[in-house]
């Protein structure tokens, strides 16, 4: 099972956000430990004094495929949902200035908080879905699907261009801007289509 994460999917954030280090569109991925699972809680890391969190659409994949043509790509996922992805942002600073790949910054344990799933068919159009992180109730990042620079058929076909997607990967679509900075006993809820689908704490 492989969690894939895209960076860079939605317009002109990164540079702001990284405060002058420039993080270009691609993919990457996640190992299956960095997932939270059930009611577990983040774990800040040691490694890191500045995590963020941002919220993304997520889709399950239900169906073995390469070299995936975009016409082709619905039948390859029939479920969304939504997912809270943490990032060592200091880190991925370093890694970024010295070179390094980003893993260590962006795949560590407990690094991903994935919702339950829903049907595509749930959503009258799938490229106007919205999505909303809060912190502690107040401070929100808002996102919307339709501003995605990659759509999800799209993303199936750039992803397959190099990996093979398998039955029960993770494609995760991309952070918008206003990635939220956590800390200790901050609590996080993200709602899919104004429905809570994650309440986690911070630890």
């Amino acid at each position: 099972m492989k969690i894939i994460c895209i960076s860079g999917n939605y317009p002109a954030p990164a540079e702001r956000e990284m405060q002058g280090f420039s993080v270009a569109s691609g993919m990457y991925m996640k190992p299956e430990t960095a997932l939270i699972r059930g009611r577990m809680p983040f774990f800040l890391p040691d490694f890191s004094g500045e995590i963020h969190a941002g919220a993304e659409l997520i889709l399950r994949i239900g169906k073995l495929g390469k070299n995936i043509h975009p016409r082709f790509a619905p039948a390859y996922y029939s479920e969304i949902g939504l997912a809270v992805n943490f990032t060592a942002t200091d880190h991925l600073q370093r890694c970024i200035r010295e070179g390094k790949p980003w893993e260590e910054a962006t795949a560590f344990d407990g690094s991903v908080k994935v919702s339950d799933f829903v049907p595509v068919n749930h959503f009258p159009d799938p490229d106007n879905i919205s999505f909303l992180l809060k912190c502690n109730g107040g401070k929100s990042q808002n996102g919307q699907s339709g501003q995605m620079l990659m759509h999800f058929n799209q993303l199936i076909a750039y992803v397959s261009s190099f990996v093979t997607l398998k039955i029960g990967d993770y494609l995760l679509t991309g952070s918008p801007p206003g990635r939220l900075p956590v800390k200790q006993e901050d609590k996080l809820e993200a709602f899919l289509a104004e429905k809570k689908t994650i309440s986690m704490t911070v630890k």
